[in-house]
């Protein structure tokens, strides 16, 4: 198990993923450094990608898994965790820079484009005002209270299971018949 398991960077994505899941529903672990699944929902295809690696350098998995599984740069969401924002607030941001998230910078580097969209779930900064890299790191890669991993739980994380599922079926073109 990862070091990063519980983390602030690692927990919204891994509880996303299991409010996502299917019953039954497959999934395969790659030996590439990823876990993907395919639900089937509304007759859209909806691919899940879980890098098996540190968010700060997981672009280059990104770019791979779109370009072996065909989806457009437009058509990807990167789901991850954003420090300006109040603990468990959303924010679906559809291009731009990094805002200096290591992770982000990673995917835009790796898929050649900041045309990508991003739902970006609020963290809370560390109470002390210090931004030295140490200091933000030290924090991002802390582990959750329990009340906070239970906000992100109860109140969060399933609307941004739907919220993801609801802008792919916005966005998609209508199944070929």
């Amino acid at each position: 198990m990862s070091s990063l398991h519980g983390s602030r960077t690692a927990e919204p994505k891994t509880s996303l993923e299991q409010s996502t899941t299917v019953p039954g529903e497959p999934t395969t672990l790659e030996d590439n450094g990823k876990r993907v699944s395919q639900p089937l929902m509304l007759e859209l295809k909806i691919t899940l990608l879980k890098p098996l690696m540190a968010m700060n350098v997981s672009g280059s998995c990104v770019s791979r898994a779109a370009k072996d599984l065909k989806i457009a740069k437009c058509d990807i969401v990167v789901v991850h965790d954003d420090m300006e924002r109040d603990l468990g607030k959303l924010s679906f941001k559809t291009h731009g820079s990094a805002n200096g998230h290591n992770g982000i910078k990673s995917c835009i580097k790796s898929l050649g484009t900041q045309q990508f969209r991003r739902l970006r779930v609020g963290i809370g900064r560390a109470p002390a005002d210090d931004r030295s890299p140490t200091s933000v790191a030290k924090y991002v890669l802390g582990k959750f209270k329990p009340l906070e991993v239970e906000k992100l739980e109860q109140e969060v994380l399933d609307f941004a299971a739907d919220e993801i599922i609801r802008t792919a079926v916005s966005t998609a073109a209508p199944p070929k018949r």
